[in-house]
C-alpha cells in the first residue's frame, strides 16, 4: 500500500483529523473532483447533517470504492446512528483496502462493543494499538471497554494511564476513573483473603 493522498476524516468526535488514504499499488490518484466531494461530505458531517453525509459519502464510496476514507467515515456516521452492523461492515470494508488503519479498528471496535461483541470489540482495540500505540483514543477506548464490560480493572487502569500520557491535557473524568479505579484495588480482598 501507499499514500495517495492525505484527506481529511471525520472523527467521532467531530474534530477533524487528517488520515490517509491508501490504495493499492498502482491504483490511480484521487481526481479533484472526488476529493472536492469528500471534503464537502466531511463539511456537512461537521455541520451536523448526518443524513445528507451519508448520502455524500456513499456516492463517494460508490465512485471510487477503493477509498478507504469514504468506508471509514461511513462507518463513523452510522454508529452515530446507532446502525452497528451497517458501521460493521463499513470499518470491516476499509479494513480489507487498508489493514494498517488503525482509525478504522479503533472504530470497529466501538461498534462491535454496542452490539456486545466484547471479546471481537477488545480484539480490534488491541489490533488498532498494535499499528499505532500512540492512538490515544484508542486506549481509552480499550480502557472503558475492560473496565465497564469486561471487569479488568488492572488492564483498564494500564489504558487510563496511558490514554493520559498520550492525551496531552489531562482529561479530568478519566482520572477520577483511574482514582476510583486505584481505591477499587487498595479495598479488594487480595488471592489470599486480605486486603491487598
Amino acid at each position: 500500500m501507499r499514500c495517495i493522498k492525505t484527506i481529511t476524516l471525520l472523527c467521532l468526535s467531530g474534530a477533524l483529523i487528517s488520515a490517509c488514504t491508501s490504495l493499492p499499488q498502482g491504483a490511480v490518484p484521487i481526481s479533484t473532483q472526488t476529493e472536492a466531494a469528500f471534503r464537502q461530505a466531511v463539511a456537512l458531517a461537521k455541520a451536523g447533517q448526518t443524513t445528507k453525509a451519508i448520502s455524500a459519502f456513499t456516492r463517494i464510496a460508490r465512485a471510487e470504492p477503493k477509498l478507504t476514507g469514504a468506508h471509514v467515515n461511513l462507518g463513523m456516521l452510522f454508529l452515530t446512528q446507532s446502525e452497528y452492523q451497517k458501521s460493521v461492515d463499513e470499518l470491516n470494508t476499509a479494513i480489507e483496502l487498508n489493514p494498517t488503519h488503525a482509525i478504522a479498528y479503533a472504530h470497529l471496535g466501538l461498534a462491535l462493543r454496542k452490539q456486545g461483541k466484547f471479546d471481537m470489540a477488545k480484539a480490534a482495540y488491541e489490533h488498532a494499538i498494535q499499528l499505532d500505540s500512540r492512538y490515544a483514543l484508542a486506549h481509552l477506548n480499550l480502557g472503558i471497554l475492560l473496565d465497564l464490560y469486561l471487569g479488568d480493572v488492572n488492564e483498564a487502569l494500564v489504558q487510563y494511564r496511558r490514554y493520559q500520557a498520550l492525551d496531552g491535557d489531562k482529561d479530568k473524568t478519566v482520572e477520577k476513573w483511574i482514582v476510583d479505579l486505584e481505591r477499587q484495588q487498595k479495598s479488594s480482598p487480595s488471592p489470599g483473603g486480605h486486603p491487598g
